[in-house]
């Protein structure tokens, strides 16, 4: 009769308990046992056992001497069967390791083999499991601190990002820089970048950022890499800054900067300026006078949108913009037309805070689409510029200056100052007059000239 190796398949599959219920127990050899037994749901249960002496000697009261038995649980015959069976994935196929050979789930004979094996070498396989299973919860813990601690020392580009902004939200040239700030983050960076910690963002991760716009919406692009490398500066990157451009990005994007063409904002041509500032004003909404005050005003979308009342001077009829809301970081002072008062004197009536327009960022821009879908409101300001070169005999440099762009030295520019706000007040009277003068009228300044020969 075989000592080890008893049992078969058919064996321990058909074995059912006794028939008034009890527990049957079969024997594999050498310790390895199967439990037969009925559940309380009424369902056969059949585990795997093995039991052994425990190393050492007791003592009885009698004083005989005897070693105690020990029973370690192997597992129930439905996960672990009689013998070594391949490991297979949810589709059936054979699950192999990172070297590419075939994992095998140990059966009940190894495993009790495995316990054997221990006890000749003097251990305890219930000792030595219980310590292995101490060892895997010591170690998870000490992993799981281990990543906590560097959790809590790792700062991700977003974390970077909000501290940034926080950290300087009081040097902002307006709530409209820091919107386009929140935007380019949300919107391009974030995506890849957010969740990267600052120390590890390399080369590849930030053109992964750039490569998709970089041709589509180049100046976009650029103040998306610049804002990368601002970021990561922040955070300590200086000497080694993946989104450096020169010396670094530069190369690496030469050729698609080669490529690149300066795409200007869409434009309303200016002999359809009257017809829209009509239909304009007949829209009854705050938004609505703050995209006609800047297109009377030829500013900037932010500089409207942040216009305090106490920037404007009535009584002198100049709107003062500070240096901080402005793109050149200079004060810049407004002549005010009969048309712009007009506006101002409308939002007085209604005056809701300090702001003359209390409006959002994108109000403008909706009123703006349900008139002239795809022109922008940036693009009004090219208008005037258009209208003034082509239509008007005014200097190059009262039109520069009204657009609040630098012109000459800084010597020139406080001798200009005064003199060309009285010159550019005419401009401005006169832009405001074309802006609700019939289409019929308007006449190119170079047909004019070819007509007088």
């Amino acid at each position: 009769m075989r000592a080890i190796g008893r049992l078969t398949s058919n064996k321990i599959r058909n074995a059912k308990p006794k028939a008034d219920g009890k527990p049957v127990v079969l024997c594999d050899g050498g310790g390895l046992w199967l439990n037969v037994s009925l559940g309380k749901d009424g369902q056969i249960n059949r585990s795997w056992v093995f039991r052994y002496a425990a190393a050492g000697t007791k003592v009885s009261a009698s004083g005989r001497e005897y070693r105690r038995e020990r029973q370690m649980g192997l597992g129930s015959l439905d996960t672990i069967g009689l013998a070594d069976r391949p490991a297979l994935n949810p589709d059936g196929s054979p699950m192999v390791d990172v070297k590419g050979e075939p994992v095998v789930l140990p059966g009940a004979r190894s495993l009790a083999a495995q316990a054997r094996a221990l006890l000749a070498l003097g251990k305890d396989p219930l000792d030595e499991r219980d310590a292995g299973r101490k060892r895997a919860v010591e170690a998870e813990a000490a992993r799981r601190k281990a990543v906590a601690e560097a959790q809590s020392r790792r700062k991700t580009f977003d974390d970077a990002a909000v501290e940034y902004l926080k950290k300087f939200d009081k040097n902002w040239k307006s709530q409209a820089h820091v919107m386009q700030w929140r935007s380019t983050l949300r919107e391009f960076i974030s995506p890849i970048l957010g969740d990267l910690d600052v120390k590890e963002i390399d080369t590849d991760q930030v053109l992964a950022v750039l490569h998709p716009i970089w041709e589509r919406i180049p100046e976009t692009a650029s103040r998306v890499r610049g804002r990368i490398e601002t970021v990561l500066n922040f955070a300590g990157r200086n000497g080694d800054n993946p989104a450096r451009w020169k010396g670094h990005l530069e190369y690496k994007l030469a050729e698609r900067n080669k490529a690149r063409t300066v795409e200007h904002l869409p434009a309303l041509p200016y002999d359809q300026v009257a017809a829209f500032m009509r239909e304009l004003r007949a829209v009854d909404s705050i938004a609505a006078r703050a995209l006609e005050f800047t297109v009377l005003c030829a500013t900037r979308r932010g500089e409207t949108l942040g216009a305090t009342w106490n920037e404007v001077d009535f009584a002198t009829r100049t709107w003062t913009i500070p240096a901080r809301r402005t793109k050149r970081d200079k004060q810049h002072v407004v002549p005010l037309s009969d048309a712009a008062m007009v506006v101002l004197d409308a939002m007085a009536a209604v005056r809701h805070d300090d702001r003359v327009f209390p409006v959002g960022n994108q109000a403008m821009l909706f009123v703006l689409k349900n008139l002239r879908p795809g022109v922008t409101v940036h693009g009004f300001r090219a208008t005037f510029r258009s209208w003034a070169g082509g239509c008007t005999m005014h200097p190059r440099d009262v039109c520069e200056t009204a657009l609040g762009h630098s012109i000459g030295n800084a010597v020139e520019l406080a001798y200009m100052r005064d003199a060309l706000l009285a010159k550019r007040r005419v401009l401005m009277r006169d832009w405001a007059e074309f802006c609700e003068r019939p289409e019929a009228t308007i006449t190119d300044i170079a047909e004019r000239l070819a007509a007088t020969g």
